[in-house]
């Protein structure tokens, strides 16, 4: 490998780094001015975890590389190929070799983030404290205090999957509480998190999502595999409302004990949202709620988590995981719209 290639090599070099740049530039025209805060007028660079959210022609949202946050732009040693190269010691032509260069590493990161399946509504969500909290100190030194004990999960996870956390840490961690009080936001601001900034594979799959697919695996003869390899094997998975729904088989669960049962043995990051309690924490108040007869569908008011997973499956997620109770909270989904009816301009 060579760090100063000839004149000769370094003009072939520039002119794959023009190339390269003239087609991030015609991505960027396409989605310009739809860019998250990540990427505000004005800014030299976005973070080195962060990258930039975008729409395309269909509405759908994707994470891309622009030309402030691709390091492969500007990187010394590869000049834009994205692949090592040395000379050949007795031609002196230039030879690419197969290993990518290690300015790749974002790109590689940005494209687990687009394949984990979050959905389109948590694309910009981040670990930070929503402003509906701002006007309510105890909900807020609340949500607050749920934070700082994921953040904590968050930099013992970045750890382990850099193989230097400590194996008796928690790998499991379980968020639960009422609806709408930001469960399911921050797991997948910590799923985004994770992917940015170790390179980790992830996926996001919602309960009764898994649920439905394997009914159709099993309806249509095809191996639930297809659809619990890539569970299995992802790096970190979030399993969003866990105990939803009220038509499991039991074939469908014994399927979800084998996936978490599978992870749990082999000590893979998982993350799991629910509003179902756990054995010993005191289940929501429908009345607090502001519902008179909660509905039956609803059996989170007076059932827990293990009555709706089995004790197996709960025993497994107990030992292994950080408990993160957002419990008390109120609905952020109500608090947002009230909160943005008292700030429309008059």
């Amino acid at each position: 490998m060579v760090s100063n290639p000839d004149g000769k090599l370094k003009a072939t070099f520039d002119r794959l780094a023009q190339k390269i740049r003239g087609r991030e530039q015609g991505q960027d025209s396409e989605t310009r001015g739809r860019a998250s805060p990540n990427q505000t007028p004005g800014s030299p660079t976005c973070g080195p975890d962060e990258c930039c959210l975008v729409q395309d022609g269909h509405g759908q949202g994707r994470f891309v590389l622009c030309q402030g946050c691709n390091p492969r732009l500007t990187c010394p040693t590869c000049h834009g190929t994205g692949h090592v190269v040395s000379l050949d010691p007795t031609t002196q032509a230039a030879m690419q070799l197969p290993e990518p260069c290690s300015c790749t590493l974002k790109e590689r990161k940005v494209a687990h983030l687009n394949a984990s399946g979050l959905p389109h509504r948590y694309l910009d969500a981040s670990m930070s404290v929503p402003p509906m909290l701002s006007d309510n100190t105890v909900h807020r030194r609340h949500y607050i205090d749920a934070l700082k004990r994921l953040d904590a999960f968050a930099k013992r996870a970045e750890a382990r999957l850099y193989a230097e956390g400590e194996t008796h840490d928690p790998f499991f961690a379980l968020l639960f509480g009422p609806v709408g009080c930001g469960k399911t936001y921050l797991a997948c601001a910590l799923l985004k998190r994770l992917i940015m900034r170790t390179g980790a594979s992830g996926r996001f799959i919602e309960f009764q999502q898994l649920m439905f697919q394997l009914r159709q695996c099993y309806s249509e003869g095809r191996s639930e595999e297809e659809l619990l390899g890539p569970l299995r094997r992802a790096d970190v998975l979030v399993i969003d409302e866990l105990g939803k729904g009220r038509t499991e088989s039991e074939w469908q669960m014994e399927r979800l004990d084998d996936l978490v049962n599978s992870r749990y043995n082999e000590g893979k990051l998982t993350i799991l949202t629910t509003n179902f309690a756990p054995l010993g924490a005191s289940p929501e108040n429908a009345l607090s709620h502001g519902l008179q007869s909660p509905p039956q569908s609803e059996g989170f008011w007076n059932q827990t988590l293990a009555d709706r997973v089995g004790l197996r499956i709960y025993d497994r997620i107990m030992e292994v995981a950080q408990v993160i109770s957002f419990a008390g909270l109120p609905s952020l989904r109500r608090l947002a719209a009230e909160w943005a009816q008292a700030h429309v301009p008059s």
